[in-house]
């Protein structure tokens, strides 16, 4: 749906690209938009150390493409803003039919637990 979205975008908007400004099909970056969209899917399946990993790495995508001069700072900034907002509709969508509470926002906690003697931390997502 990122994609699709995107799509039409591009050919609705029109935007020339930075480096070729006869391609008019720069806003939004499909690429930073599918790469938000896996990222916030893996970020809200997974612990935070997932979620980090992934949205560092879609940001990096987003960055390359401003650095190969194929898009320019809103375009990205446009596809990461729709890959996220599919990502967590996807999430929050597969939630509610598992049945599970569909809230986006998740419990973290770190405690201490004395085991026989021995201090063990429990993680809780």
């Amino acid at each position: 749906m990122a994609a699709f979205t995107t799509n039409v975008l591009k050919y609705t908007v029109r935007e020339p690209r930075p480096q070729y400004p006869y391609r008019k099909e720069a806003f939004p970056s499909g690429h930073t938009a599918t790469a938000f969209a896996f990222a916030s899917v893996i970020s809200c399946r997974h612990s935070l150390p997932w979620a980090i990993s992934a949205y560092s790495l879609a940001t990096l995508v987003g960055f390359s493409r401003m650095n190969d001069n194929a898009h320019l700072l809103h375009h990205v900034v446009g596809g990461a803003v729709i890959g996220i907002g599919y990502g967590w509709g996807v999430c929050w969508r597969q939630q509610v039919l598992d049945g599970g509470n569909p809230s986006l926002v998740r419990n973290f906690s770190l405690q201490p637990i004395d085991e026989g003697g021995e201090i063990v931390w429990r993680k809780d997502f």
